[in-house]
């Protein structure tokens, strides 16, 4: 994640302020659109997991196993929105000849707050998954039937496998940058 930060305030610095039709206020206002859909994409897949295993708790039952499967395909949209990330960055690395050293922290001053707390959501947001893929994992571990520990064990290790995937993505960019 701080390697995303860094990217991204790098492509931040790299734009510049101007009039709504100014492509560089456009790329910024881009990425801050792209990190909120991530963001959401992110809490949607922790509130499936969450309530999948809310609902086996209260009826004792195992994990259902098609909506775990159903999380992890919402989980492929993270690497569509990675690639979004990496458009906008190379169009950004295009147009940062073209910014004057005084455009820059005008433009700053005008986007850094709302920038910073969508890398701020998208950190929470990831974290809060984490959380609820360790609750399911446990609550999975703790059932008695072998069949039934296994095929849960299967779909969640499916879903995380998703879920880095997509964030490995998100580092493809920082490595490029650095």
């Amino acid at each position: 994640m701080r390697k995303l930060c860094v990217l991204l305030s790098t492509l931040f610095m790299f734009t510049c302020v101007g009039c709504s039709n100014d492509p560089n206020d456009e790329l910024i206002v881009g990425t801050i659109q792209v990190l909120g859909n991530t963001t959401r994409t992110i809490e949607q897949i922790k509130t499936q997991v969450a309530d999948t295993v809310e609902a086996a708790k209260k009826d004792g039952k195992p994990l259902a196993i098609e909506k775990i499967t159903l999380a992890a395909g919402k989980a492929d949209e993270l690497k569509k929105m990675a690639k979004q990330l990496q458009d906008i960055k190379a169009a950004a690395d295009v147009r940062k000849e073209n910014i004057t050293p005084e455009q820059r922290p005008e433009y700053a001053s005008r986007h850094k707050a709302t920038f910073q707390r969508a890398l701020q959501e998208v950190d929470k947001a990831q974290k809060d998954l984490e959380i609820a893929l360790n609750e399911a994992g446990a609550y999975n571990a703790s059932l008695t039937d072998s069949e039934d520990r296994a095929k849960g064990a299967s779909a969640l290790a499916e879903l995380r496998k998703k879920v880095e995937d997509g964030q490995r993505e998100f580092e493809v960019l920082t490595k490029r940058q650095m």
